[in-house]
């Protein structure tokens, strides 16, 4: 049947018929002037495949004016050689045809590669246009392609039937062939080592388009022996969870003879500087070859320093390794000058004490040292001026000079001479009684305020002005961090904290002042523990 008798048997049926056969008729090539179009596009769940592997096909279909379109006539274009085609899913169902697989025999798609197409179509019955679904693109069906032995890369295009005044656009979609795996290197291709050294390899690592991440599956084969000058190959392969195998890749090592230069390097400076009379000791060096490893005990040293002569020496160090290599020689330079430094004075025990009034003062004393005299502790002198029978602070100071004349810094001892913190005198230490009593008066309570239900049963110390007059006995020794100040909320929280039975940083978090000189909780513990004698 021509077209021209075709179109007059259509215009003799009814009017839904006349529909989709003037659309069935209507072909992509056809020459009719359209201002409109019907997009149909296709997306792949997988777009490389190997063989056996399956993909899914969603066709959508949406147009520029969707409400006056008629319908649709479809044609999936495919090589059922590379592809096997199966049963579609959620086609859209509304006045469609069933569908049909047919031999391209007319090569509708001017492709001679593809063989068979998928036709199927849909249609306006009702007349208010086609498709009912207001929001475009909609899904016209899913149907899966499994590629076959053939299957190497396969284009699906589209032909078909557009309404009429509506023009066809479709573009063709391409299914690849997935890559055999990839073997990439990691560090350098060529590798050159002495004879003797460690061969690490850096290894390879694989990926495939499919699989992923394959490094695990590489075999690897690597013959290298570092002791035996020559050029090695190490070899990596893999392949894919398919079968397909990678490229083999490969890197050269090349173990060449020993030629490298142990290397020298010096303990403490390169410059050092003593005074007449000193004792030199040399610090050494070490030495290391890249084959023979640790070689120290190979150094050849030449050390010609004598300390009781002004002048300057040099100290050099030798090495070769196994291989006879010869390491550049070093030096160290030891200039002897003469005696200008000072004696050191060390105290012996603490530098601030604290004494109750009327107890016994023993100096602890000090030592002092000199860099070429030594021991020079005979010769401090000591000005001692404590008191212990008058409240008050009091320094004593050590002094001395070496034989060269060269006096050393002088060295101070505090000495506090005060009270005790038993406040209220009933020769016990309390928290409740003795330690409120503190914290209160360096909060500045006085009168009753200071007293109330803070004195023991058996205080001998009773009135707020007794008891004031006896905190004031005490003077700065309750400056119990030392930084000059009595503070109720730093120095009154450590009496009482330390007067609960607390130490550690328990006694001492969040009640040190920012310049504090007693910072640690034994320091605090230590300042404490003085203001309270056994009674």
């Amino acid at each position: 049947m021509d077209a021209m008798k075709f179109m007059m048997v259509l215009h003799s049926k009814p009017r839904a018929l006349r529909a989709l056969g003037f659309l069935v008729f209507l072909s992509f090539s056809c020459s009719v002037a359209v201002a409109q179009e019907q997009t149909v596009s296709g997306n792949l769940s997988v777009s490389e495949l190997r063989v056996g592997q399956s993909t899914e096909l969603t066709v959508s279909y949406s147009a520029t004016d969707s409400a006056k379109t008629s319908g649709l006539g479809l044609r999936l274009h495919f090589d059922s050689s590379a592809l096997d085609m199966g049963a579609y899913r959620d086609k859209l169902r509304e006045n469609s045809q069933p569908f049909q697989i047919q031999g391209d025999t007319s090569d509708f798609d001017n492709n001679p590669n593809t063989d068979k197409f998928f036709l199927t179509s849909w249609a306006d019955n009702s007349g208010d246009g086609w498709p009912y679904i207001a929001t475009q693109p909609v899904i016209l069906y899913v149907v899966p392609f499994t590629a076959k032995a053939d299957f190497t890369e396969e284009v699906l295009g589209f032909t078909g039937f557009s309404a009429p005044g509506y023009t066809l656009v479709a573009a063709d979609i391409t299914i690849v062939k997935a890559e055999a795996p990839l073997i990439t290197l990691v560090g350098d291709t060529e590798v050159s080592l002495e004879l003797g050294s460690t061969y690490i390899d850096a290894g390879a690592t694989a990926a495939d388009t499919i699989d992923g991440d394959i490094t695990s599956n590489i075999v690897a084969v690597n013959s290298v022996d570092v002791n035996i000058v020559g050029t090695y190959t190490v070899t990596y392969n893999v392949s894919d969870a398919a079968g397909n195998a990678a490229s083999q890749v490969s890197r050269t090592v090349t173990i060449t003879p020993d030629v490298t230069v142990p290397v020298i390097t010096l303990l403490g400076e390169a410059e050092v500087s003593l005074e007449l009379g000193s004792t030199y000791t040399d610090a050494g060096a070490t030495a290391a070859d890249n084959i023979d490893g640790d070689i120290t005990s190979s150094i050849v040293a030449v050390n010609s320093v004598d300390v009781n002569i002004v002048g300057t020496y040099t100290v050099t160090y030798n090495v070769s390794d196994a291989a006879g290599n010869a390491a550049s020689q070093l030096s160290r330079t030891v200039n002897i000058t003469p005696d200008v430094t000072i004696p050191v004075i060390t105290l012996l025990g603490e530098a601030e004490v604290s004494l109750t009034l009327g107890s016994t003062y023993t100096d602890a004393g000090a030592t002092a040292a000199d860099n070429i005299d030594g021991d020079i502790t005979s010769d401090i002198m000591t000005v001692n001026s404590v008191n212990v029978d008058t409240v008050g602070t009091y320094t004593v100071s050590y002094n001395v000079s070496d034989i060269s004349g060269n006096a050393a810094s002088q060295v101070t001892r505090t000495v506090q001479i005060g009270g005790i913190i038993d406040i209220d005198g009933n020769g016990q230490y309390d928290a409740l009684t003795d330690g409120l009593l503190l914290l209160r008066s360096m909060f500045g309570l006085n009168g009753n305020a200071l007293i109330a239900s803070a004195l023991a049963s058996n205080a001998t110390i009773t009135s707020s002005q007794e008891i004031l007059s006896e905190i004031g006995r005490l003077g700065m020794l309750v400056d119990i961090d030392g930084n000059g100040q009595i503070d109720a909320l730093t120095d009154g929280l450590l009496t009482l904290r330390y007067l609960f039975g607390l130490q550690g940083d328990i006694l001492i978090n969040g009640v040190i002042a920012d310049d504090a000189t007693r910072i640690t909780a034994e320091e605090i513990e230590a300042h404490l523990e003085n203001l309270m004698p056994v009674l």
